[in-house]
């Protein structure tokens, strides 16, 4: 089935890339025209060693402004959990695309913690729900951090709050950060 469908499992894999050859040339199909280059360019990144992240993240983050939707989903993805690009990470809060807004939000609350109530509350009235459920399992998120911020959602949004906090599933690991 692999094989029929042209792409590797690395999920499973227990490799780790670490030399600079092998990063550059990450860095190039991140860089490419390809889409299916870039995407596959993706599924590499969680074996990148923690030594060689910055440089790769770099190339990631200019992705943020691709003009595909699902290149920026990705980007947003790999970089949660990086303080260094929470700027980039918030300008997408407010994107056209709402699987982007909806990964910007999970994205910002894994990268800033109790610090992104403020700017994801009024996401809890986007008009789209995967946005809205993604902002309450993004709150979740930085409830856990500051148990403080649950009366502040649960005040401004008590009924919208009580509905979604039941509706939307809890954080899990996959939520808080994927390429790290």
């Amino acid at each position: 089935q692999t094989l029929q469908r042209r792409r590797l499992n690395f999920a499973d894999a227990g490799f780790q890339i670490n030399d600079e050859g092998t990063v550059r040339s990450l860095q190039n199909a991140l860089s490419s025209e390809q889409l299916g280059e870039v995407l596959h360019a993706f599924e590499l990144l969680p074996h990148v060693a923690v030594k060689a992240r910055g440089m790769v993240n770099t190339s990631v983050a200019k992705l943020l402004a691709h003009e595909q939707p699902a290149i920026r989903v990705e980007a947003l993805r790999c970089l949660a959990g990086f303080e260094t690009h929470a700027a980039d990470i918030e300008a997408l809060l407010e994107d056209a695309a709402r699987e982007v807004r909806a990964a910007a939000v999970q994205s910002y609350c894994a990268t800033v913690r109790e610090e992104a109530t403020p700017k994801i509350l009024p996401l809890l009235e986007d008009l789209d729900r995967k946005v809205q459920a993604a902002a309450v399992a993004g709150l979740r998120v930085a409830a856990r951090a500051a148990p403080h911020r649950r009366a502040t959602c649960a005040r401004r949004f008590p009924f919208r709050w009580r509905w979604l906090m039941q509706a939307a599933p809890k954080p899990s690991a996959s939520m808080d950060v994927r390429c790290r």
